[in-house]
């Protein structure tokens, strides 16, 4: 039950970082992209079909360097950690597969799509 608590907070804090990360279309507003951190993307020319195993992404596990597998894709959230509503939580997921965490937290397409913005491959 507690881990279920946990997940339902961690459910609601990056939804609303997501909600501020939004691409911002008014008139009056400038347009505001979410940050991608190429320096640690080992993909930073978006060649999509560049493929990691699981050995080398247990290797970015930190708040410097923090790599994570959703649903056999990677990700790059490095430059999202220092914005991650929770804080330290989204830390638990660096360096591993984090999909069942992710999909028992984010089943909302919104969420779904701001992955796009950290993708760097696949998993092999």
């Amino acid at each position: 039950m507690k881990r279920l608590m946990i997940l339902f907070l961690f459910l609601v804090l990056f939804l609303s970082a997501c909600s501020q990360n939004s691409v911002v279309t008014s008139k009056n507003s400038p347009e505001v992209k979410p940050q991608v951190d190429n320096q640690n993307n080992a993909n930073s020319t978006n060649d999509t079909s560049k493929s990691y195993s699981l050995s080398e992404i247990t290797s970015h596990n930190s708040a410097n360097d923090c790599w994570m597998v959703i649903d056999a894709k990677v990700y790059n959230f490095t430059s999202y950690v220092d914005q991650h509503p929770d804080g330290p939580s989204i830390l638990k997921g660096c360096g591993r597969d984090a999909s069942r965490m992710f999909n028992a937290i984010f089943k909302h397409s919104k969420t779904q799509a701001l992955l796009v913005n950290y993708y760097i491959g696949d998993l092999k």
